[in-house]
């Protein structure tokens, strides 16, 4: 990031007495970050502060006073003898979540997204019970420092109290990250949990839910839009959908809350609940036949028999009693005379006595009326409850079934979730991806018409381009490029003098020109892997290098100079490659040298970089050379002409870059989206 920003002061300077710049860091939104050491020795980093001051060092100084292993510590602001700024912070040597984000373009492991959760959770926590809040959470300002999450950039935080969460009404914060009521001036610790959400859904998915060409279109989408949650797996959209909700009372308020829902969702997927035996219960006294019986056979109730046998014992008690009382009352009527009728009295009393002031006896006697009523139960049903009884399995048994039946529906809807889930993946997969930063090495969708395009308009440039060049070498240099022809072309092209080097430099420079953007503007785009491209970039060079070859000595049928003077009086380190000779009897480079040459060259430099849209520049000094560079050492091992080689390898990457379309920065998300279509 320092190679493309200009930075006030320069690595060993001494803006602020007591420390000295090393390095410059970054540049946001309120000024510029340097890594800096004390006096002493001790690592920090430096912030200048150049733009909203009076928030910055308000946020700083309520920040002065926060330690939390999980918070980048503020040590002092301090002012410089022109008057300006500095904030003296922690420096924090490891990574920040947006260069881990950039590793993981297809969105990170599950396993990193809670690791990096669960830092912030605790930072941004301790954070809202001193009674602020961050307003500015980005994976720039997430870092990493050894096993530890760190927040930092707290420069923007703010009190907030329930009467002055609608009091501000300037807008700050990134525009990805900034929740709905921030625009509107109105914020509490909820904006905080809304930019967690987008950050986690970024992990996850590795896009933010909400983007646009413009600031305006991010902002009225993060207002009016709801967020794509097919996206993220089927039992984390709920949780998510919570902390994204535009309305920040229904969203979830604290971040502690969001962590644990979180983390509960995660759990509830990659596990499952144990059912307690308590929660059966309830199903011991269900009557038979209200269960698949495809499970087993149920457990009856035996206090449902009891009550059944007690039932039916009641009144067979009550009418022997009776029978036996009038039994005794014939025979006393007949036989024993007055004693026994007194015995029979005294009974029959005291059954009276017993139904009326007992509970038991009155329970039975009710029981006894109703079975006389209702009629008594049949005994068979004695005989077949006590038969499934017997049959039937154990209380553990039938838990153990009823589980076994649970098991099985969990099982299922797992299966189902998991079927979901590889559909909305596959969908996920089909959209278009747009990482922060377009590079030559971004996948994306180019159609064959524009590719066809693209070549045959660069193809043109490239003749073009080849003869400008190679006409101003010739007009313009010393005639020793190619021998002493040369040098008499650059005297006089129209007194019919030996044309063919001439041609034999600029037909060769168009063959390979040519054959890089052919194979360059096939493959663009397409995310192949380094050693497939080394592989296809060796095969193209190694046929430019033998076509080049033929048309030297079969169709120009000419020099290309003596091997001594091309060589600069160096020799290589081979002249030849096991039985093949790589320098003819007449010191002109064989087949086999123009194969090596053209497929080293070809296999060792990015050509495909070259000629890319997406490359960083449209044409790059630095390529030429170190594209000369490595010509220059492929003839220092193999024999090929020095000369002739060093001035092909700067022709034809300078053609190649100029000839090859590119696409500014900030037109590209267009592009890609134009092509996806």
């Amino acid at each position: 990031m320092e190679r493309n920003m200009k930075f006030t002061f320069a690595p060993e300077s001494k803006p602020l007495a007591g420390f000295t710049i090393k390095r410059a860091i970054d540049r946001g939104g309120f000024g510029e970050v340097y890594y800096a050491l004390s006096d002493s020795g001790k690592e920090v980093a430096l912030k200048l502060l150049q733009q909203n001051m009076d928030i910055e060092l308000r946020g700083v100084t309520q920040c002065l006073n926060l330690k939390h292993p999980n918070l980048v510590t503020i040590f002092d602001v301090k002012t410089d003898h022109d008057g300006d700024h500095w904030v003296v912070m922690e420096y924090v040597s490891g990574q920040g979540l947006d260069k881990a984000l950039q590793q993981y373009p297809q969105g990170m492991p599950m396993e990193q997204v809670r690791y990096w959760l669960s830092g912030i959770s605790e930072g941004l926590s301790y954070l809202h019970s001193r009674g602020l809040v961050h307003r500015d959470l980005k994976p720039s300002n997430v870092f990493r420092d050894g096993e530890t999450i760190k927040i930092g950039d707290v420069g923007l935080s703010k009190f907030i109290t329930h009467s002055r969460r609608s009091a501000n009404t300037q807008s700050v914060g990134t525009v990805y990250y900034m929740a709905p009521e921030v625009a509107r001036g109105r914020y509490g610790k909820e904006v905080d949990v809304y930019a967690v959400g987008v950050m986690v859904y970024e992990m996850i998915t590795g896009v933010v839910p909400f983007d646009g060409e413009s600031t305006a279109e991010i902002l009225m989408k993060h207002l009016s839009e709801k967020p794509d949650l097919s996206r993220l797996p089927v039992h984390l959209r709920a949780v998510m959908g919570r902390a994204l909700e535009k309305d920040p009372d229904k969203r979830v308020g604290d971040i502690k809350i969001f962590k644990q829902e979180f983390e509960r969702a995660i759990f509830q997927r990659n596990s499952s609940t144990e059912i307690p035996e308590d929660s059966f219960e309830s199903h011991l006294a269900t009557p038979a036949g209200a269960y698949d019986t495809s499970v087993g056979s149920h457990h009856e109730d035996t206090s449902y028999v009891k009550r059944e046998v007690n039932t039916l014992l009641t009144p067979m008690l009550f009418l022997f009693l009776f029978l036996i009382s009038g039994l005794l009352f014939a025979a006393s009527s007949t036989r024993a005379g007055m004693p026994v009728f007194t015995v029979v009295i005294a009974l029959a009393l005291f059954w009276v006595a017993v139904s009326l002031f007992t509970k038991a006896g009155a329970a039975a006697v009710s029981r006894g009326f109703s079975a006389i009523v209702k009629g008594p139960p049949p005994i068979s049903n004695l005989w077949d409850k006590k038969h499934k009884i017997q049959k039937s399995q154990t209380a553990d048994q039938y838990r153990e079934s009823n589980l076994e039946k649970t098991q099985i529906i969990r099982e299922a809807e797992r299966k189902k979730a998991e079927a979901q889930r590889r559909q909305a993946h596959n969908r996920n997969r089909q959209k278009p991806y747009y990482p922060r930063a377009l590079t030559p090495r971004t996948p994306r969708i180019i159609s064959n018409r524009t590719r066809l395009y693209n070549l045959s308009v660069s193809m043109i440039k490239a003749a073009i381009c080849t003869l400008v060049i190679v006409v101003g070498l010739v007009c313009f240099t010393d005639g020793s490029l190619f021998q002493g022809a040369m040098g008499d072309m650059s005297r006089g092209v129209m007194r019919g003098y030996n044309y063919a080097p001439f041609c034999l430099l600029t037909c060769g420079t168009l063959i390979a020109a040519w054959s890089v953007l052919a194979v360059a503007k096939l493959t663009e785009g397409k995310p192949y892997d380094q050693s497939t491209r080394r592989i296809i970039w060796l095969t193209t060079g190694a046929v430019v290098g033998a076509v080049i070859y033929l048309l030297q000595t079969e169709v120009l049928m000419t020099t290309i100079g003596s091997a001594k003077e091309d060589y600069l009086g160096l020799r290589p380190l081979f002249d030849a490659v096991g039985p093949n000779s790589l320098v003819l009897v007449n010191g002109q480079p064989s087949l086999f040298s123009y194969v090596i040459f053209f497929g080293v060259l070809f296999c060792f430099r990015r050509w495909w970089w070259h000629a890319d849209s997406f490359r960083p520049r449209k044409f790059r000094v630095l390529s030429v050379l170190i594209t000369v560079f490595t010509a220059y050492i492929i003839t220092a091992i193999w024999a090929f002409p020095m000369i002739p080689a060093m001035c092909w390898a700067a022709i034809i990457s300078s053609v190649v870059q100029l000839s090859a379309s590119w696409i500014p920065a900030e037109q590209r998300f267009i592009e890609m989206k134009g092509g996806a279509q």
